[in-house]
């Protein structure tokens, strides 16, 4: 064994006439005679043919937690890949969540502002009807006046007497009436500062 060993022995670089017979423990590398003399004096070697099984059994040793890391290292790459489809298919669907209220949102947008634009439409119109019903209160009171008037011009007491209740209650209707139109034009005069307010945020 010894022998076979030698014959394969390098030679020193630094040292050509002599062979790399020694292995420095504290280095871990093969030494000559005179590298052993020289620099690494002190150190611990020993002959290089009684450490082969050592170094061997370490490089085994070495070897097999290697591949133990391979084996770790391919269950992780397995693991990462699993988990990154299955972050892919999270990540679709995250989007199409993300596009399904993104098309709702516009929808919804759609239909206030369709809701507005009619209210918009309407409002002139709304406004002329209040304008007839304002216009019809002034003719039913001023007919009321007038005829409250002659009656009381008239001096005839039993008229006076006869139509006092009539008129009480037209001129109460008459003054309700005149309270819900002004409710009326105040909410469409306040619904035009409103048309006019976002339109100017347009």
């Amino acid at each position: 064994m010894k022998e076979i060993f030698a014959s394969q022995t390098p030679r020193c670089d630094k040292h050509q006439e002599e062979k790399l017979r020694f292995y420095c423990l504290p280095c871990c590398m093969l030494v000559c005679r005179d590298c052993m003399l020289l620099t690494h004096q002190g150190h611990n070697c020993v002959e290089a043919a009684s450490r082969v099984s050592c170094v061997k059994e370490d490089l085994k040793n070495l070897l097999a937690a290697s591949e133990t890391e391979v084996v770790s290292a391919r269950e992780m790459d397995r693991t990462i890949d699993k988990n990154s489809q299955s972050e892919e298919e999270n990540s679709k669907k995250v989007e199409k969540d993300i596009d399904e209220h993104y098309n709702k949102v516009l929808r919804k947008l759609k239909y206030d502002r369709d809701e507005l634009v009619l209210q918009v439409r309407h409002s002139p119109l709304k406004m002329k009807t209040v304008c007839e019903e304002v216009k019809n209160w002034l003719t039913a009171m001023t007919n009321t006046i007038e005829v409250t008037k002659k009656i009381l011009e008239g001096n005839n007491q039993w008229e006076i007497l006869g139509m006092k209740k009539n008129l009480t209650d037209a001129f109460d209707r008459l003054s309700e009436r005149q309270k819900d139109l002004t409710r009326k034009a105040e909410s469409r005069r306040v619904q035009q500062l409103c048309y006019h307010l976002l339109h100017s945020l347009l």
